[in-house]
């Protein structure tokens, strides 16, 4: 019973395999099929079923690439040798598989299993270079047009040339002269529209902000204006204003009150004695207290603001892409107190107040250089809002 239902198993993939080829050539996958079929004649070299498949499916597919090669030729176009090229690669990898047959010895003494073998070398070579040599002419024409979205379509042109012929001559020249010339490069700028000086900090500050990082397959960021070197878009970071101070002291008073333990006495009877256990040990009673301390908290505060606004427009500065406001702040705030009465009534809150100290106010240019941080941090965000407005 198990060697029936193993024969039974074997069978059926031997039936499902055939049919898989089978298949294949029936929906005109020549190719597929012959993979397939050879697999099986590598097992088996006298398999008719497969030998009838690969036969009829190489001459099949044979004949319809070298038509469509015909046809493409006919039509003179210098776009078709691509084309041609890989329909001749097909041809050679498609010969190479029945090179690699054992010798069939079909069951049918009337098929035929010799395969016809050509040397397509020199047509692939051919068909090669004049691909390659096309591209590299696509290339040259797209790159003439002198803009850099033309430049971006030369540069895959010239990827495409070197991979069918990479000794063309000038192509890695032009391909690197296309390259350069396909980013979009945006060149930022720091400009102060306020009525007073910002601090030399601040502009460096802002302009040591890492915007590379916004960096894509074709735009480039850049703080820094080169010389010869066209800018396509201009990010300008506009101050319109800053203000820093004054400097501020709030003062405010509380009361904190507590009932504290304050010492023993012994316990007294009605008639003034000292009261007992039972035991005869005398009784402690404990005396508690209200006691109370009055707070004085100082407040220093100190304020900073950064007014701004980025703008980013086109070279040609007809189009405005981008307008919002930026604003960056920033808060010096210190807290300090003493107390009177009995220090026994604070809570740890006021403990910890009465340890801080009075602390000189920033200048007016620390407050901006703080307020500075808040400002970067929103310019960041408006750099990386953008980006997909610049290409």
């Amino acid at each position: 019973m198990k060697n029936q239902i193993l024969f039974f198993i074997l069978l059926t993939l031997l039936v499902l395999s055939c049919s898989s080829a089978r298949w294949h050539f029936e929906k005109q996958h020549y190719d597929r099929a012959i993979v397939l079929a050879a697999r099986k004649l590598h097992k088996n070299p006298s398999d008719q079923k497969h030998i009838d498949i690969i036969v009829d499916a190489y001459r099949i597919a044979n004949e319809e690439d070298l038509n469509a090669i015909t046809v493409l030729q006919r039509e003179n176009n210098d776009r078709n040798w691509e084309k041609i090229y890989q329909l001749y690669r097909r041809l050679e990898n498609r010969q190479q598989i029945i090179k690699t047959l054992p010798t069939l010895y079909p069951t049918n003494p009337l098929t035929n299993v010799e395969f016809e073998i050509r040397d397509y070398s020199l047509e692939m070579a051919n068909s090669r270079d004049k691909a390659a040599q096309n591209f590299y002419e696509e290339g040259i024409r797209c790159l003439q047009k002198g803009d850099r979205f033309s430049a971006r379509q030369a540069y895959q042109y010239f990827l495409r040339a070197a991979e069918y012929n990479a000794s063309i001559p000038n192509l890695q020249l032009n391909t690197q002269l296309a390259y350069d010339a396909s980013f979009t490069r945006v060149l930022a700028t720091v400009t102060n529209h306020s009525q007073r000086p910002i601090p030399v900090e601040l502009e460096s500050y802002l302009r040591s902000i890492n915007i590379q990082q916004f960096n894509n397959n074709w735009v480039r960021y850049t703080w820094i204006d080169e010389k010869n070197i066209v800018y396509h878009y201009f990010a300008e970071i506009i101050i319109t204003d800053t203000w820093a101070g004054p400097d501020r002291t709030n003062q405010t008073m509380y009361t904190e009150t507590k009932t504290i333990e304050d010492g023993w006495e012994w316990e007294k009877n009605p008639d003034g004695s000292i009261r007992t256990d039972s035991l005869g040990n005398k009784i402690k009673k404990i005396i508690y207290r209200e006691v109370s301390a009055k707070i004085t908290k100082i407040e220093q505060i100190k304020d900073g603001i950064i007014r701004g606004v980025m703008k980013i427009y086109p070279s040609d500065g007809q189009t405005l892409l981008f307008n919002e406001p930026i604003v960056g702040s920033a808060t010096f705030r210190n807290e300090y107190g003493f107390a009177t009465g009995d220090n026994r009534a604070l809570s740890n809150v006021s403990l910890q107040l009465l340890q801080q100290k009075p602390m000189p106010f920033p200048s007016d240019r620390d407050m901006i250089m703080m307020a500075s941080q808040s400002f970067g941090n929103i310019v960041v965000d408006k750099f990386r809002a953008t980006q997909n407005l610049i290409h």
